[in-house]
């Protein structure tokens, strides 16, 4: 559903389910469409408030005013305060609005009563105030809503002229927002995920203790309750789904349709003790532009996308996903249909016993480049293979070391191929690890199992093309004592898009522009306790041809691409990064483009 609209309080306009809401002097109502998801609980949202705060203060510093104070008792009263002056309890004027169903600067059945009042009543000093009330419906992201609703604020001339008043000197933030299956019909629609934001700003100093919010690029998101930890377990790629012939999905999947998917039991995945998944994503034949989210079966679709792809073209994508109900994961494709193959490279326990299968990241380091002959590789032809040495190389250790996370890339390519990685001294699995088209630069993360001497062969079905291997991590075998480096894997999460600012970067990352990037105490990963994250990164966008490098902040570049692209492309890739200085990764991107981070895990 999709409602967008901004009028005159007093002026109610009854329109379709394209429409909607009031809005006065003080006020702006908007409802965003967008995927429609879950929202986490019936309550304020801490994260919410603190982006929300963090989005005023940058603009109205961008625009010469000075930052707002935040007055905890402005802040009650715009999310929960009790108040008793209606002849019956009101709480606070957003979850008010949320628990009563209704949207409106006049408090229900309050004899015309609203935000003014209840401040008096309370003995809040004041020395003019406004206040700014706003929902919207489509995310269960805290981040997200707030830059959405804060962005169509700021587009509003009457709200906009509110938020950068220099006359007011504090503001209260306040929000509700709908639980996991209910429904909020204060805009005229019974809707799920819903958001609601009250500001209320106020000039005159504050009765209570207050805390100046400075404008920042970072915001923290409290930890959320996560699946047990656990321990990778690399296998022999192995295919489990393919749709064109029936395996594990028959069929292509369908515009707007999602499919469960058997992991446990299928491809050396035991039935078991399974966290979650490590494998390749193709989507082929695809009718219309669309992108594939995957993500555990049994709970509502994240705003997450693993897969972006234009009809008739064949991606490919490393995708880590938590195992849901009955050791399923689910598929969405929301337009036109496409086939669907994944090849398993992996699982991860849900349990840190033993000592195997403990991730070890490193700086990205290039141990493979076909063009200079780095590695000992040459170009690789039609049908030809060449084994590549990972141990020993590149940071990872000679010894202990039973599987290793790279990015594969290809340049060069003239003929339409895929390549297939796997451990040296097996027969060649049936899979694909890397699809691409001829005259292509392009690139896939993968977690491979290491063979004979520590190497890993590298097939090349068609043509010939030049190959580039960057490594960026290694896992333990049994022999490698520690207690450090298990996985504990999240529904994915956004938590950068520059398209709209969440994670604190707004507008495209200029050519040759490098950004710092929050990964800590954000989308389900926690404030300590991290030493590398797993996510999906997208560019869109592009400007010209280029490539992404992610690396931990606080160090020099390393001479390494995580995402190559073309111009007016909409590509990703899974990225496994250690984390820098401040929790923080550092972006760089050789091209203008809109980058986004979708969170998939995090390691200890």
């Amino acid at each position: 559903m999709s409602i967008t609209a901004i009028q005159p309080l007093g002026k109610r306009t009854t329109r379709s389910l394209a429409t909607a809401l009031r809005v006065a002097a003080l006020v702006v109502a908007v409802v965003v469409a967008s995927l429609v998801v879950p929202a986490r609980g019936a309550s304020a949202d801490v994260t919410f408030n603190q982006r929300m705060l963090e989005l005023i203060n940058r603009d109205r510093v961008a625009n010469g005013v000075p930052a707002l104070v935040a007055d905890p008792a402005l802040g009650a009263v715009a999310e929960d305060q009790p108040y008793s002056g209606c002849g019956f309890t009101v709480y606070g004027r957003a979850k008010d609005m949320g628990l009563r169903n209704y949207f409106s600067h006049t408090i229900l059945d309050c004899a015309l009563q609203g935000v003014t009042g209840m401040l008096t009543s309370l003995g809040i000093p004041l020395s003019g105030s406004a206040e700014n009330i706003a929902w919207m419906n489509g995310t269960t992201d805290p981040l997200v809503a707030a830059s959405n609703l804060h962005s169509q604020l700021m587009n509003s001339p009457d709200h906009r002229k509110n938020v950068l008043n220099p006359q007011y000197t504090r503001v209260g933030v306040g929000s509700w927002h709908t639980s996991s299956g209910q429904t909020w019909s204060g805009g005229g629609y019974a809707l799920a995920n819903v958001w609601i934001a009250v500001q209320i700003l106020a000039g005159g100093t504050s009765s209570t203790t207050t805390t100046t919010v400075a404008p920042t690029t970072t915001t923290t998101l409290p930890p959320t309750t996560t699946a047990p930890a656990g321990r990778f377990h690399p296998l022999s790629p192995a295919r489990i789904l393919d749709t064109r012939d029936g395996t594990g999905i028959a069929g292509a999947i369908g515009p707007g349709a999602t499919a469960d998917l058997q992991i446990t039991g299928r491809g050396g995945i035991p039935t078991t003790d399974v966290g979650a998944v490590a494998m390749t994503v193709t989507v082929t034949q695809p009718s219309a532009p669309g992108y594939l989210t995957l993500f555990p079966a049994g709970i509502s679709r994240p705003l997450a996308a693993n897969l972006n792809f234009s009809p008739g073209e064949t991606v490919s994508n490393l995708v880590v996903v938590k195992v849901g109900a009955n050791g399923r994961v689910s598929l969405y494709n929301p337009a036109g249909s496409t086939h669907v193959v994944a090849d398993v490279a992996g699982w991860y326990s849900v349990n840190e016993t033993g000592n195997a299968g403990r991730f070890e990241s490193v700086s990205p380091a290039r141990i493979l480049d076909t063009r200079t002959g780095l590695g000992g590789g040459v170009r690789v032809g039609p049908g030809a293979s060449i084994d590549l040495q990972v141990t020993g190389q590149g940071g990872i250790p000679a010894s202990g070391v039973q599987a290793a996370t790279m990015n594969v890339a290809v340049t060069g390519t003239t003929a339409p191929s895929y390549l297939t990685v796997y451990p040296a001294g097996e027969a060649r699995p049936l899979a694909a690890t890397f699809v691409f088209p001829a005259n292509a630069t392009a690139s896939i993360r993968t977690m491979v199992k290491l063979g004979a001497g520590g190497k890993v062969t590298i097939f090349n079905a068609a043509g010939s093309t030049e190959v580039i291997v960057d490594i960026n991590g290694w896992y333990t075998d049994a022999t490698a004592a520690g207690t450090l480096g298990a996985l504990t894997p999240v529904t994915p999460a956004r938590i950068l898009d520059t398209r709209d600012g969440t994670g604190g970067i707004t507008g495209a990352i200029p050519a040759n522009g490098s950004v710092d990037v929050q990964i800590t105490g954000r989308g389900g990963v926690p404030s300590t306790g991290v030493r590398a994250v797993i996510l999906n990164a997208t560019v869109t966008g592009t400007a010209a041809p280029g490539y992404l490098t992610i690396h931990p902040a606080g160090i020099a570049r390393p001479i390494v691409s995580d995402l190559n692209f073309n111009a007016g492309e909409t590509r990703p890739n899974l990225v496994v990064v250690q984390v820098g200085a401040g929790g923080k990764v550092s972006l760089f991107s050789a091209a203008g483009t809109h980058v986004i981070f979708d969170v998939a895990g995090w390691v200890s």
